[in-house]
C-alpha cells in the first residue's frame, strides 16, 4: 500500500512539474528557433529557409510555439510557403505510368 501511494505520489508530481507547453518539433525547426533566439535577421533566416533542403511542414502547435518564442510571422510564413513549394514540386514532378498500347 505503501509503496502505490509513493509511486502515485511520484507520478502526480511529475505531471505537475513538466512543462505543459512543450511542443515536438518536426526536424529543422529547432535551428529556425535558435537563430531567431540569437538574433539573426529575418533575411537572413528567410534565406536559410529557402536553400534548405528540409521541408518545413510546421503543425498547429509548433506554429504557435514559434509565435511565442517570439520568432517573426514572416519567418513563419516563408516556412509555410517553402512547404507548399516543395509539395508543389514534388507533384509536378511525379512520373505517372505510361498507358499500355
Amino acid at each position: 500500500m505503501k509503496t502505490t501511494f509513493t509511486t502515485l505520489l511520484f507520478v502526480a508530481t511529475c505531471a505537475l512539474t513538466a512543462p505543459a507547453d512543450e511542443v515536438w518539433l518536426s526536424p529543422g525547426v529547432k535551428e529556425i528557433l535558435k537563430l531567431s533566439q540569437s538574433d539573426v535577421s529575418a533575411d537572413v533566416i528567410k534565406s536559410y529557409v529557402a536553400k534548405s533542403v528540409l521541408v518545413y511542414d510546421l503543425t498547429a502547435d509548433e506554429i504557435i510555439h514559434l509565435r511565442k518564442a517570439g520568432v517573426a510571422d514572416e519567418i513563419v510564413t516563408s516556412m509555410l510557403k517553402q512547404a507548399g513549394t516543395a509539395r508543389a514540386n514534388a507533384s509536378a514532378t511525379t512520373v505517372t505510368p505510361a498507358a499500355a498500347t
